[in-house]
């Protein structure tokens, strides 16, 4: 199977301005026409306004800055995201760490819990003086919703913990960047 990008317009007459169309082809280079089955032309781009809670519908944090793209592709969606929290006054500082504002709900793919989607955070800073290891981000099922966690020190301990409001130090000018993959 080959996967070219074409544009769409080459099988649908559209302007140039429409999307670009993925065409899934069977066979070597080109066997010319394609059919309404085979173009993959879902495809979007845009931007959406994450937003630092301490739970799901909980209370926001002060924000300086929010910024936050997205790339949807059928039923796939990938989420960058860059923050700068100023403040965490009137949080509660016991609460997990959740980005609220996902442009398209996760799908719930297997139930029972599991969470397969996720990401990571690439860059945060003022911190508390803990150790974290890795921080990275999970989709919540069902949800617009990402929470924050992090594998600390010990990798074989098992889990994951939850990263905590509290975790920011103070929560002045903490820069956080990151990104997501999800299914929708």
């Amino acid at each position: 199977m080959v996967l070219r990008m074409m544009r769409k317009e080459k099988f649908l007459s559209k302007p140039m301005t429409e999307m670009t169309a993925i065409l899934l082809q069977s066979g070597g280079e080109g066997s010319g026409a394609a059919t309404n089955g085979s173009i993959l032309d879902d495809y979007e781009e845009g931007t959406w306004t994450p937003v630092i809670k301490d739970a799901p519908s909980g209370n926001a944090a002060g924000m300086a800055s929010q910024d936050g793209l997205y790339t949807k592709i059928g039923n796939l969606v990938y989420v960058i995201f860059q923050l700068q929290i100023n403040s965490v006054s009137g949080m509660t500082g016991s609460n997990q760490c959740h980005i609220t504002g996902l442009p398209f709900t996760v799908n719930n793919d297997l139930g029972n819990g599991a969470e397969p989607s996720g990401g990571i955070i690439t860059y945060i800073n003022n911190l508390d003086t803990a150790s974290y290891g890795l921080i990275f981000a999970r989709a919540n099922n069902a949800s617009t919703d990402i929470e924050i966690k992090y594998t600390g020190t010990s990798y074989d301990t098992g889990g994951a913990g939850n990263f905590l409001i509290n975790n920011f130090d103070s929560g002045a000018d903490t820069f956080m960047t990151g990104s997501v993959l999800y299914r929708i």
